[in-house]
């Protein structure tokens, strides 16, 4: 397919011309330079800054063939790399901004810095640099598939002073292959005051087997307890589950989407049994369900860093009994033996002690996070009524995620809950409201205005035409159509 690029009539050098000589930014200057006649200060004083910058680099400018232009020196002094810029009227700045940055053959939506080092060549005007990032920051495409950096809100802690009063539950899985019962997926809950975990084998994720298990694993051992926080899938935000919750009085709460982190205790399980079940079932793939009491019980035993204590010891007063302990006998110990009759007030004396040095401890690991997580943090960076594109990304069978945008939108944010979620609402459609957490917003901007001319890929000063010859011009190249003219004297 042959291409062809055809002169954009307002892009002539007549109409440029016209253009420098309406635009009250340079109408003066282009005066002045074709007089050779440098404005008094006083003149130029009540001007646009446009035109007063113009006015200091005065001896760099020069009108060729009606034009104004600005010379160029390399800061290396190489003479043979000045060149000569277009000084553009303020009409065609968008235009060619977008067009370049559009264009395959040139910008390809390359960012802002490369698209106004490719421009200087050709073109300048006060406030270059400045123009090219505000108008490709606009630009639709860009903002869909390319990294955003995201404002973050300070983060928000949960402290857990009590013991069974939340517990964090997910879904891991499916895991293939599925075990030689049939279990594919895996129930992790984790009650959040000592860490105690549980990995119960599932195979499904319905509602109702998800039911059966907290009652019959969890509800049955702990008793039920104040809170469960889950994420949003359908099979925690079911009726059947929102009925088991009013039943035992649990206060239901679900993550907002696409934020993970803020069930992060069952996710940080969910990987670590991942990686525990690919350790243990190298030789036997399909035996997986028979590690996950072991995997409990190694970790149960082990101290937490946020807690400095195990789960056991948290909820029993005492370190668990492992075949270490077994092997070797217990240490000596100073503790003076306690009477039957008196062991029950030692034990709850005993534990309140262990979950008083928890709850200090679990608050120095709070705030030490959140202390480096706020120092790239902001309050509130985004207002009702503000548009914004939202992170969601997710797989689509036989689409490339990588190839994919994860960046939906425009949203409108419609209410600020708190100060780290929003309720947004679809620009496209007004049924969709989503619950997000503002980490996964960032700013839209309004799109470029779409620019079809086909007139801007390499634009070349007429003296350029004079030095180069026709073969070596690229086959996307315009010439402006103006009669040869001698270089000018430097």
């Amino acid at each position: 397919m042959a291409l062809s690029v055809q002169p954009d009539p307002d892009f002539s050098p007549t109409e440029l011309r016209k253009e420098q000589l309406l635009d009250p930014d340079l109408m003066i200057i282009v005066m002045a330079v074709e007089d050779n006649k440098r404005p008094d200060f006083q003149e130029i004083v009540g001007c646009s800054p446009k035109t007063r910058s113009l006015w200091l680099q005065f001896n760099s400018l020069i009108v060729h063939n009606g034009l104004l232009y600005r010379k160029f020196e390399h800061p290396s002094g190489n003479i043979e790399l000045e060149k000569f810029q277009l000084i553009l009227p303020s009409k065609f700045i968008r235009k060619v901004v977008i067009e370049h940055h559009e264009n395959p053959a040139t910008g390809n939506h390359f960012g802002a810095f490369k698209t106004y080092q490719s421009l200087k060549k050709i073109f300048y005007w006060p406030g270059m640099h400045e123009d090219v990032n505000a108008i490709i920051s606009q630009c639709e495409k860009c903002a869909k598939f390319k990294f955003h950096k995201r404002p973050k809100v300070p983060l928000k802690i949960f402290r857990e002073g009590v013991l069974h009063g939340k517990w964090h539950v997910d879904i891991c899985g499916p895991i293939n292959p599925p075990s030689k019962e049939g279990y594919t997926y895996v129930l992790v809950a984790v009650e959040a005051f000592s860490g105690w975990p549980f990995a119960i084998p599932l195979k499904t994720k319905s509602s109702t087997e998800i039911a059966q298990v907290l009652i019959r694993d969890v509800f049955s051992v702990f008793g039920s307890p104040m809170a469960i926080l889950s994420d949003q899938e359908r099979c925690f935000t079911s009726q059947l589950m929102q009925d088991i919750c009013n039943i035992y009085g649990i206060q239901s709460s679900n993550i907002s989407i696409a934020h993970p982190a803020a069930n992060g205790k069952a996710e940080k399980w969910v990987r670590t049994l991942k990686e525990h079940i690919a350790i243990m079932i190298e030789n036997d793939r399909k035996n997986w369900p028979n590690t996950l009491p072991l995997i409990c019980q190694a970790y149960r035993s082990m101290p937490h860093t946020s807690t400095k204590f195990s789960p056991y010891e948290v909820i029993f007063g005492a370190p668990m009994r492992t075949p270490l302990d077994l092997k070797l006998g217990l240490p000596p110990t100073t503790n003076q033996e306690v009477n039957p009759d008196h062991y029950p007030f030692w034990l709850r004396q005993t534990l309140s002690n262990i979950h008083d040095q928890v709850r200090e401890n679990l608050q120095d690991s709070a705030l030490r996070m959140k202390r480096h997580y706020d120092l790239h943090a902001s309050v509130a960076p985004f207002q009702v009524g503000q548009l914004v594109w939202f992170y969601n990304r997710k797989r689509i069978k036989g689409k490339s995620p990588k190839l994919d945008t994860p960046w939906e939108g425009p949203y409108k944010i419609v209410k600020i809950l708190n100060d780290c979620i929003a309720a947004i609402q679809s620009c496209h459609n007004s049924q969709l409201t989503r619950i997000v957490h503002m980490d996964k917003l960032a700013s839209y901007s309004q799109p470029l205005d779409s620019v079809q001319a086909a007139w801007l890929t390499i634009v070349q000063s007429p003296w350029q035409q004079t030095t180069t010859s026709q073969s070596s011009i690229h086959p996307l190249t315009l010439q402006v159509p103006v009669e040869e003219i001698p270089l000018p004297p430097a």
